[in-house]
């Protein structure tokens, strides 16, 4: 057992972990460690969003009885290997992961796993016990990323993007042995399961630098098991796209860097759609599927710009069978994947480009605008945010810096409508209250069951977007026109 020697003895580990510590049975907290990154990530006085302890005992029975004492959610990772996930319900949706500690102790633990800075374990009955057998305090501070042994790669190919997402994340060297051993266990990506290739993915375009992380990957020839038919000879141009998506996506998640800001393309960006930022943070960060993976609506952008640039034997091929995403993520990239030009009818005077809050639409908005809004909604349903940034994405890419200012302006004005109709207007443009249903064009109107009901209902819901109809006699008026001409 060795000291806390290379870090200040005063460590300060977040709130959540004491929280954690508090709500533990006595005999768990005598024999439960913190493991892993959330020690690297508070040694560089980096956010913690992830907590990882090893356990000697019940590791699912202590991460249940964790999460019922903190009003959490419990999902069980791995039955056999004895790894439960505990979701917190905050802000940041911190998770906590308790596993069952290796069989011959904390030492062989921390041997057993994939770098030296990660095999590191305090003991949280007392924080000086430290075990760090393989150095990993010494390479977070010369910020090296080392595999614990030769067999590091071997015993879990997964670990190989694991190893770039750490060193993007971190901003850490990958040592020359590390790279050689990389790069001489790439095949055996082949022997790792589709879900665990791309929960280790998405979490490379998760970070700050995904581009950086798909470049590393495949650089290191790792991309064509994570992607079919990846071409690495065409990486620069595959990377256009999504570059610029990278720094859209970063201004919306407030990661934009002041250069950044201050250029035209994405200065004008940061400033018009900015103004919606909060809402557009939320919004692409929700999680798409099962809230325990954590995938979240940005990461599938990157997923459907990135699959618009592979060949067209790629795109025939099933997207559940490529990733193995669920059914909604899968529609979601599906129709990501069909980008189509922002309508240019919805742009407005450079003076209205200021967000208003008002219950009642502002006087730009006229009718034909409105149905444009509506429309533009109801074509593209679950994702018609997300082709709308894509689309901005791929005129960046098109143009570069020598993008034109007339075109550049139009698109963000008609981006500025759309989101001021969906975040300001939602219940008045997007999805208006029902003022009348199918049950009223058969009583009142004389439709019959079936005829055309669907189709007329989504008329009138247009008309009240485009405030052509606001009551129900207004609406049962435009169904007996519209009945009327239907059998002329």
């Amino acid at each position: 057992m060795s000291q806390l020697k290379s870090i200040p003895t005063d460590i300060q580990l977040p709130d959540i972990y004491h929280q954690v510590c508090k709500a533990l049975k006595k005999d768990d907290f005598a024999n439960i460690w913190l493991v892993g990154g959330a020690i690297r990530s508070t040694i560089l006085n980096n956010p913690v969003d992830d907590l990882d302890f090893v356990i000697q005992g019940n590791a699912l029975a202590c991460a249940r009885h964790l999460a019922d004492k903190l009003n959490a959610d419990y999902f069980t990772l791995d039955a056999k290997r004895g790894v439960g996930r505990v979701l917190l319900k905050d802000k940041a949706s911190t998770v906590i992961d308790i596993s069952r500690i290796h069989s011959n102790g904390i030492k062989a633990d921390m041997m057993a796993r994939d770098f030296t800075i990660n095999a590191i374990a305090m003991r949280c009955k007392d924080l000086k016990q430290i075990m760090d057998p393989t150095r990993g305090l010494e390479h977070i501070l010369s910020k090296q990323i080392h595999m614990v042994s030769d067999q590091s790669f071997a015993d879990d190919p997964i670990r190989l993007i694991r190893a770039i997402r750490i060193a993007v994340q971190t901003n850490f060297q990958i040592t020359p042995n590390t790279i050689i051993s990389i790069r001489k266990h790439v095949s055996k990506l082949s022997q790792v399961s589709t879900e665990r290739v791309r929960d280790e993915f998405m979490r490379c375009l998760a970070g700050t630098k995904p581009i950086k992380a798909v470049r590393l990957l495949s650089h290191l020839n790792m991309m064509s098991y994570i992607l079919v038919d990846w071409d690495d000879t065409q990486i620069d141009q595959t990377l256009s796209k999504f570059r610029a998506l990278e720094s859209l996506i970063a201004i919306i998640l407030g990661k934009q860097t002041p250069d950044a800001a201050c250029e035209y393309t994405l200065g004008l960006f940061a400033s018009t759609i900015g103004q919606f930022r909060p809402e557009l943070e939320k919004y692409l960060s929700e999680t798409v599927a099962d809230k325990s993976n954590r995938r979240q609506r940005y990461q599938l952008m990157y997923v459907a710009m990135l699959l618009r640039s592979l060949s067209v034997t790629s795109k025939r091929k099933k997207l559940d069978n490529l990733l193995r995403l669920s059914k909604s993520e899968c529609t979601m990239i599906d129709a990501m994947m069909t980008i189509e030009n922002l309508p240019e009818n919805l742009s407005i005077a450079e003076k209205s480009l200021l967000r208003k809050h008002e219950s009642t639409l502002p006087n730009m908005i006229t009718s034909r605008k409105a149905r444009a809004i509506h429309r533009y909604f109801q074509k593209n349903s679950t994702v018609a945010i997300e082709i709308g940034v894509l689309a901005l994405a791929e005129i960046i890419s098109k143009y570069g810096p020598q993008i034109p200012h007339e075109l550049w302006e139009k698109k963000l004005s008609a981006m500025f409508s759309l989101l001021n109709g969906y975040f300001d207007h939602y219940d008045q443009l997007i999805q208006p209250k029902d003022i009348i249903n199918g049950n009223d064009l058969i009583q009142e109107v004389g439709y019959m069951p079936g005829e055309n009901i669907g189709s007329i209902l989504k008329q009138i819901t247009e008309a009240q977007a485009a405030g052509e109809v606001s009551d129900r006699d207004a609406a049962l008026e435009m169904a007996r026109r519209l009945n009327t001409t239907s059998h002329n």
